[in-house]
């Protein structure tokens, strides 16, 4: 298999949202060089030279690092709002990291579990699930700024343009699906937005007020990247809840498989103000499994909000 078909192949793979094609092009008299054109579902194409990733092949690189300065090359050549000039527009979303592991590694990201919070410029409502303008590593570097500065900057402006909603689930199946269904004791959360509001969870005294008026430990199911539902932890039978939410994102009827965001439970410890995934062992226990998390090379308790020295 030669070098363009390798290519093809990862790009499938790993890209595949997008529609690649070649051209040659005369760029100038007697030299003609071939471009590699990626268009998306809104028909905005990026172009980039097939020849300098073919030159790139030859001195070493491997399809993996070629495929990920492919994606970069797309995001940062991407229109952004106003130019790129301003970060106004800075949203964030939580997503799976099982969905792309080699994309997480080019782009900054806070672990929350097996979920990622990442980092994104909104640029129109066509464009709010897979075709967002990702901050990149890159970009990071070039907006002279820590992965801690821009967490804390992008959920600030999120709280402020999409604030988060808190309803009963009953009242959101009636005004979404208008239909009648009984009261059940769970919350719905997400933003105003409803469009990958699940990292709504995150923002600051979101838990800390819901678990204040349930009195009680909470249960968290990632329902999808669009919205979390919450549960007191006394009114649920948590490993037949988690294979049904585990059978849910298998079938993709309910949450198509780019929107799935994880096939765990999650609790949350009102007293530590901690989000943690139950185990299964846990759950038969009604135990909490504490997820460890690395902060300047020490383990500690995933807050469910970031501390000022995370920060």
């Amino acid at each position: 298999m030669g070098f363009q078909e390798k290519l093809e192949d990862h790009l499938a793979k790993h890209l595949n949202g997008y529609c690649f094609t070649y051209r040659y092009i005369k760029d100038r008299p007697g030299k003609i060089v071939t471009v590699l054109e990626a268009k998306d579902e809104n028909d905005q194409i990026t172009r980039f030279s097939f020849d300098r990733l073919y030159d790139d092949h030859v001195l070493g690189a491997d399809m993996r690092t070629i495929t990920s300065r492919v994606r970069n090359l797309i995001w940062e050549r991407g229109p952004l709002p106003n130019g790129g000039k301003t970060l106004c527009d800075l949203y964030v979303r939580l997503n799976s990291v099982l969905l792309d592991p080699m994309m997480l590694e080019d782009i900054p990201h806070r672990k929350v579990g097996d979920m990622a919070l990442t980092y994104h410029i909104r640029r129109d409502k066509n464009d709010y699930l897979y075709r967002p303008s990702t901050i990149t590593n890159e970009l990071l570097r070039g907006l002279q700024m820590s992965r801690n500065e821009l967490d804390e900057l992008a959920l600030k402006i999120c709280r402020a343009k999409y604030p988060a909603e808190v309803l009963p689930l009953s009242d959101t199946i009636r005004n979404n699906f208008k239909r009648e269904c009984e009261e059940v004791p769970a919350w719905y959360i997400s933003d105003r937005e409803g469009i990958t509001g699940a990292a709504a969870i995150l923002y600051d005294g979101v838990l800390e007020k819901l678990s204040r008026k349930l009195r009680d430990e909470m249960v968290i199911i990632p329902s999808s990247i669009h919205e979390m539902i919450v549960l007191p932890k006394n009114k649920v039978d948590l490993p037949g809840l988690e294979e049904l939410l585990k059978s849910q994102n298998k079938a993709h009827q309910m949450v198509r498989s780019k929107e799935v965001l994880s096939d765990h439970l999650y609790s949350y410890d009102r007293e530590g103000r901690t989000i943690q995934i139950l185990s299964r062992k846990e759950e038969r226990n009604d135990g909490i499994c504490e997820m460890e998390r690395h902060v300047g090379g020490r383990k500690g308790k995933l807050p469910a909000r970031a501390k000022d020295e995370d920060r």
